[in-house]
């Protein structure tokens, strides 16, 4: 019968891992050659962006707040499950929060990893295996899932049916797109839409938490979000995002489409909550009551609101989409909670 470690033994291991990454990061050659490495497997995994993803990563492994994320589960399987985790490659480290819940929850992670964020992700299990070994046997890089006992799954709309029909008769955590939203009353500081600049731009705007979409008074002056995203100007730097830039405008020209061009990111007035990389919609509410209805309509397809919570009850500080706690979980679904109840 398959063991697992108690669970004093995985937090140990996993606080361990934590001083490891942060080793990582400190050492300067290592860390260049890492982010290379991942540079080469993804153009989107710049060294800025790598560093910020260890970064996160290690200051959540300490082992005060891995204590006060397990405090509230049982977390001790009479039976360890084989979980399987197919995961996203959009970001660094995207897929880890799965692999740390699947571990902490005492299960065995078999892992399905992005071509994209392999790089990153063996460097961290590698970083595991030295630190913490017995903890480490419990997590596997694998082809394929054959036979798992449960599957979280993350990707598209599109390959989430395919997930929903090859993984359907297991239990799944099966993810889809989302994306999030800013909501403004217009009174906001200069700090504070300093702040929503990072909602936007961390990570290039790849991610769920990334904001796609803002909603503003009907009155708003888009030179406002021009004076905020001046510091990311250096995004158009980048080949991979600047190609993004161009062809959009060149679209919205052919199509005379009216948007604003700030440089650094395209605006243009349009209701839909998604917009493709460089592009962000703005969305003019008449009255508080008329944005809070707007987003209560979409929250199937919502990650985060930022912005106000005097507009949106739910809605966290501006610069926080792109900071994650542990109990922070994807898609609103407690995934510790899940595997926990895992018979």
């Amino acid at each position: 019968m398959a063991t697992t470690l108690p669970l004093a033994e995985r937090i140990a291991g996993l606080a361990w891992l934590g001083l490891g990454l942060q080793n990582l990061l400190a050492d300067e050659g290592r860390f260049a050659a890492l982010a290379r490495q991942a540079y080469l497997a993804s153009n989107w995994f710049t060294e800025d962006n790598v560093r910020l993803a260890l970064e996160q990563a290690a200051a959540a492994l300490t082992q005060e707040r891995l204590l006060a994320w397990t405090k509230p589960y049982h977390l001790e399987p009479n039976v360890p499950k084989r979980v399987g985790l197919v995961l996203a490659g959009n970001l660094p480290l995207v897929g880890w929060a799965d692999v740390l819940a699947v571990l902490v929850a005492g299960h065995r992670a078999l892992i399905k990893p992005s071509g994209q964020d392999e790089v990153l992700l063996k460097a961290v299990l590698a970083e595991l295996a030295m630190v913490a070994p017995e903890l480490s046997a419990q997590a596997e890089l694998v082809e394929r899932l054959k036979e798992p006992d449960a599957v979280i799954a993350t990707g598209g709309n599109n390959t989430a049916r395919y997930f929903e029909a090859y993984f359907g008769r297991y239990p799944h955590i099966i993810r889809k797109n989302r994306n999030s939203v800013a909501v403004l009353t217009g009174h906001e500081t200069d700090e504070e839409m300093a702040q929503l600049g990072a909602d936007v731009f961390t990570y290039f705007g790849l991610g769920c938490r990334s904001v796609s979409c803002v909603l503003v008074p009907a009155d708003y002056e888009v030179g406002r979000l021009a004076k905020a995203f001046l510091p990311f100007a250096h995004l158009v730097d980048h080949h991979k995002y600047a190609g993004n830039l161009d062809y959009h405008k060149a679209i919205f020209l052919m199509n005379l489409d009216k948007f604003y061009d700030l440089g650094v990111v395209l605006v243009r007035e349009e209701d839909k909550l998604y917009s493709p990389l460089s592009v962000l919609n703005l969305v003019r509410y008449q009255s508080p009551a008329d944005a809070a209805a707007w987003l209560e309509d979409r929250l199937a397809d919502i990650q985060v609101v930022v912005g106000s919570a005097e507009i949106y009850r739910g809605a966290l500080p501006l610069g926080s989409s792109q900071r994650p706690g542990l109990a922070d979980y994807a898609d609103g679904i407690d995934t510790l909670a899940w595997l926990d109840g895992l018979e």
